[in-house]
């Protein structure tokens, strides 16, 4: 590399802008996890086993999840699968999982789990996170709603999406 420079009459002032190395590139933001988006779900892949393969299984079943928000540091979403829902609650660097069930809207159950990689749940959490998905809301006697199980997991509450305290 060769500098030149010159001389002459000058105000102390340089061109630095030419030696100056270029600045790092921000790096680029990531790509949501999600396959498909269908309104508010966002549909997520699990890859497919040698065992389905051989049963001759060529793509794997998309499952829909909808992301209910942010409170605090918890972050919840939500798999309906008929009358059954099943929201996930975690909290950051969500590690663990904890898991309410409803059949309607009757609570059935909580347990408690690790949720890794490969836990649907977790890339859901990840897209939410990142801010890639819109929270689920709803009408309610014209009112726009949000959704949030509490606390003990006993109740899926609706609340005026206004004055909830659930963030996107």
């Amino acid at each position: 590399m060769v500098l030149v420079s010159g001389c002459g009459e000058s105000n102390g002032a340089s061109n630095s802008a030419a030696a100056a190395p270029a600045a790092p590139a921000a790096p680029a933001a990531p790509k949501p996890r999600y396959s498909i988006k269908d309104g508010l779900e966002y549909g997520y892949e699990q890859g497919i086993s040698e065992a389905d393969r051989q049963k001759g299984q060529a793509a794997a079943p998309i499952t829909m999840i909808s992301y209910l928000g942010r409170r605090g540091d918890s972050y919840q979403v939500m798999v309906k699968s008929g009358n059954v829902r099943t929201v996930a609650e975690c909290t950051k660097p969500c590690e663990f999982a904890k898991m309410y069930v409803f059949i309607g809207d009757r609570f059935t159950s909580k347990e408690n789990m690790r949720i890794g990689p490969e836990v649907l749940v977790s890339a859901a959490f990840s897209d939410a996170m990142q801010g890639h998905l819109e929270q689920l809301t709803g009408q309610q006697k014209g009112v726009a709603t949000t959704f949030w199980v509490d606390g003990d997991g006993k109740r899926l509450i609706v609340a005026d999406a206004s004055t909830s305290g659930v963030t996107r």
